[in-house]
């Protein structure tokens, strides 16, 4: 089941393929939690135990490895298996997403920029990559703040490619995915502040912030209508201006609250919530190593995806949806399971009476 539902989340959106280090996360934390118990164990039939467990517990992350691996395939062969029945070249759009990413080159004073471009200019010994670092370092003007991506976009296609000589326009998204693993191997200094003030400004944003600008994202349509003709006839935009979709968000109190609760507060939550669990299974004498490591697999995956956005793409607060549902999630399996440990009783009747 795991394997079939990661298969399909990664087809939905790429960042997803990060889902797949969810299990195997769970059961390494898991299998290290018993290994540093095992060192602090002296009984020898105890010893035995726990090392039964460190066994089992690293075999099941291996074999989730393997479906994890397996499903990442799967995934990307039927993407290509999909665009060969359809007949449209296939090719990664990486390349293309971090052109966005870089719109925080602008944001740099003219010295700043121009080391950081020298230093990803000899990451590649490709011309190719070389001339579309050149190209960057005159397309921001002093003065400018706000740089216009696709026209750059356009402009480096142009000039660095022929119909004759891109006939199947393949060429220029491969190049760009070169560029960006010129600035991503290795990183530099500079462009790792900048993934990380995103990434601190991800934990700052809160739930009517994430939901006003899917709102606003909608609007954006009624100012560009000529650009998306297909949208018109869709439910969203027939017979509505921007006031009409706005004011959807502003009629309905729960798009706007709860107003002050960001990503902290959700993690303050999360750890209090861990903490109790793990109180209530020393006091009650169970087994709580399996779900603490999950629900701490839930959450660090959560950051890990957020952090992927923050170093991949420009920073949108659409992209905190995956961190803030799996910390709720974990959040949510810590309360059910201690409920269940503190009223044992009613489940047991509920379970006499269904027997």
């Amino acid at each position: 089941m795991f394997g079939i539902l990661l298969w399909s989340s990664i087809l939905t959106r790429h960042i997803n393929v990060l889902l797949a280090v969810l299990l195997p996360a769970a059961f390494f934390f898991l299998g290290t939690y018993y290994l540093i118990v095992l060192l602090f164990t002296r009984t020898q039939a105890f010893r035995e135990r726990r090392w039964l467990n460190v066994k089992s517990a690293f075999k099941e992350a291996t074999i989730t490895v393997i479906v994890a691996i397996t499903c990442v395939v799967l995934a990307n062969a039927s993407v290509r298996v999909l665009c060969y029945a359809a007949r449209t070249p296939y090719y990664s759009t990486l390349g293309l997403s971090f052109l966005f990413r870089l719109k925080f080159l602008a944001t740099l004073p003219s010295e700043k920029r121009n080391e950081l471009l020298d230093e990803v200019a000899k990451h590649s010994s490709s011309a190719d990559v070389r001339n579309v670092i050149s190209l960057l370092r005159v397309s921001f003007p002093a003065g400018i703040s706000n740089w216009d991506v696709r026209d750059f976009n356009h402009k480096a296609k142009a000039l660095l490619f022929t119909p004759q000589s891109d006939p199947n326009g393949d060429k220029y998204p491969l190049l760009l995915n070169h560029v960006a693993l010129a600035f991503l191997y290795p990183p530099n200094e500079i462009f790792l502040n900048a993934a990380m003030a995103d990434f601190k400004r991800s934990q700052e944003i809160t739930i009517p912030d994430v939901v006003s600008f899917l709102f606003v994202t909608t609007r954006f349509y009624f100012s560009h209508r000529d650009a998306m003709p297909q949208c018109a006839s869709l439910v969203t935009f027939r017979g509505k201006d921007a006031a009409d979709v706005f004011a959807i968000f502003k009629k309905h109190s729960y798009f706007r609250h709860p107003k002050n609760l960001n990503y902290r507060a959700f993690l303050l939550f999360w750890l209090i919530g861990l903490a109790l669990f793990l109180v209530i299974a020393k006091m009650r004498k169970q087994e709580a190593a399996g779900l603490a490591s999950y629900a701490a697999a839930l959450t660090a995956v959560g950051l890990l995806m957020m952090l992927a956005n923050c170093v991949l793409a420009t920073f949108q607060p659409r992209y905190t949806l995956p961190m803030l549902e799996l910390t709720i999630v974990s959040m949510f399996i810590l309360f059910g399971v201690m409920m269940e440990s503190l009223f044992p009783s009613s489940r047991r009747l509920c379970g006499g009476e269904t027997g």
